[in-house]
């Protein structure tokens, strides 16, 4: 039997091989403070919020030929993205907790792992989808929900120095350490949206035409 998987959600992974040891030091480097309203002190943020305008020509550009790359298969379309905001987070010696969250006014979003090895906090992704038989409770049987993804309430992403994951802004995904691992962990991450104008006027003609 074919059992084919409907409708799942595109992440793209793509591990830096360049030598970006001088712009991690440069984004490690930068002036951080602690917002204690949203982190409760366990993480810092960078004072910047376009880290990758203002420091990192180079590093931008590579991400953007990635974002460019995953928008055409996740997005289907040529339209191009541009990055918005982008910040670095680091954990330096405190638990790496990040509270579930999504990214909204923003269509794709990224996290590029500035520090991180095999010791530090995975990033886990959240399915936020209404169950298809949201009245009918069972018990699932671990050893088959393994091999069946589309099943998964959560799937965490191992992360390491250089790792680029990107991901539809509105997935709900959170940090959490079960051993409160306390190295010191930053991702910068991003937001991105359309350049120029939304939606296509000879589309739009047609569409209203077939209306």
């Amino acid at each position: 039997m074919n059992i084919e998987l409907l409708f799942p959600t595109a992440i793209g992974i793509e591990d830096n091989t360049t030598d970006y040891k001088y712009d991690h030091q440069t984004l490690i480097n930068l002036p951080y403070t602690t917002n204690e309203k949203f982190s409760s002190g366990h993480f810092e943020q960078t004072v910047d919020s376009y880290v990758l305008d203002n420091n990192v020509p180079n590093l931008r550009s590579w991400i953007q030929t990635n974002l460019n790359v995953y928008a055409s298969y996740a997005l289907s379309t040529d339209q191009k993205l541009k990055i918005t905001q982008s910040w670095c987070i680091k954990h330096n010696d405190v638990p790496q907790h990040v509270f579930p969250h999504s990214h909204p006014n923003s269509i794709i979003s990224g996290a590029y792992y500035v520090a991180a090895d095999d010791q530090s906090a995975k990033l886990k992704f959240h399915r936020t989808s209404v169950s298809t038989y949201p009245s009918i409770q069972w018990q699932m049987d671990p050893n088959k929900s393994k091999d069946a993804p589309w099943n998964w309430d959560w799937q965490k992403i191992p992360v390491t120095s250089g790792r680029l994951v990107l991901f539809p802004s509105q997935m709900m995904h959170s940090v959490e350490d079960e051993l409160t691992n306390k190295d010191v962990r930053c991702v910068l991450s991003f937001n991105t949206w359309f350049e120029g104008s939304i939606g296509n006027a000879d589309r739009f003609t047609q569409l209203g035409a077939i209306q």
